[in-house]
């Protein structure tokens, strides 16, 4: 029999999660295409492909999609705590202005009770003057 190599994996899922396995396989029952390429070969298809993406001004370099994409998930994941710290900001607020509006509507109830019994009283000395009048009037 010919010679075989030996592929550690990490599962991702199931019970070994973490855990390496070993795949013993003879190399002739493994596909050519199949085959994992050497580092060196990794690098230059992996500088070739950079190279042939960012030509093109549609298409972004993966590891820019991953750090917009990480970006954004910090983002989308404080937005409900920004919302909620904007959403109590504006209830202070409004609690404030309503604790202030109560407060002028009571001193303007006072005023307005103050000059009712002022506008009672010009109202009474303009009745007993204009009594004067007609009595002086009827009087001569």
């Amino acid at each position: 029999m010919s010679t075989g190599s030996s592929r550690p994996f990490a599962s991702g899922s199931g019970g070994t999660s973490g855990r390496k396995r070993v795949i013993d396989m003879p190399n002739h029952l493994i596909p050519q295409e199949m085959q994992v390429p050497s580092i060196s070969e990794q690098s230059t298809i992996l500088a070739q492909s950079n190279t042939e993406s960012t030509s093109d001004s549609n298409i972004i370099s993966y590891s820019k999609y991953m750090n917009e994409s990480q970006y954004n998930t910090v983002q989308n994941s404080t937005l409900p705590a920004l919302q909620d710290d904007i959403i109590l900001s504006v209830t202070e607020q409004l609690k404030t202005q309503v604790v202030n509006c109560t407060k002028i509507n009571q001193d303007n109830q006072h005023v307005n009770e103050l000059l009712t019994v002022k506008l009672e009283k010009y109202k009474n000395q303009e009745r007993v003057l204009k009594e004067q009048i007609n009595d002086n009037q009827a009087s001569t």
